[in-house]
């Protein structure tokens, strides 16, 4: 059975207008967009910017918590961790699919599963570099280093 193409589409810091050419046209054509909300906000900055582009497909919203608790944040991926089968699927997450995102998470469930996934990722803009760019200020420059260093 076909299961499809998985793109992981990372849109940027939450403003349509951020989004890549590559990631509108994905969103935009793909079957289902899986878009992401925590269990206490009132609403999904991914899924507004997917609602911007007025895709195609069926766009579903999917409930991962933030939390500190590894194994609750493992249980809500595996929960979550679904494409269709036959269908080209997005993963709408804010800033770049591959740096601390709950995509990152996701695909590693689905490859285990789905071993010869037929993927693409789509890079977004990270947060530290949208703060540079409006701050006006040089993130690094010459032979600085720039070192990103996650503080829970």
């Amino acid at each position: 059975m076909k299961t499809g193409k998985l793109y992981g589409v990372g849109i940027g810091p939450g403003d349509p207008q951020y989004l890549t050419l590559r990631a509108a046209d994905v969103l935009r054509s793909v079957d289902v967009v899986f878009t992401v909300i925590s269990p206490n906000a009132s609403n999904s900055v991914s899924q507004s910017v997917v609602d911007y582009l007025q895709p195609r497909g069926e766009v579903r919203l999917q409930v991962f918590s933030m939390s500190r608790d590894k194994t609750i944040r493992e249980e809500q991926v595996r929960a979550n961790a679904e494409l269709r089968a036959g269908h080209d699927c997005a993963f709408a997450t804010l800033g770049d699919a591959m740096t601390y995102s709950t995509f990152g998470y996701v695909l590693e469930i689905i490859r285990k599963a789905i071993p010869n996934l037929d993927l693409e990722v789509i890079p977004g803009i990270t947060s530290f570099a949208t703060l540079t760019a409006k701050a006006g200020t040089v993130l690094v420059e010459n032979g600085e280093q720039l070192r990103i260093i996650p503080s829970f």
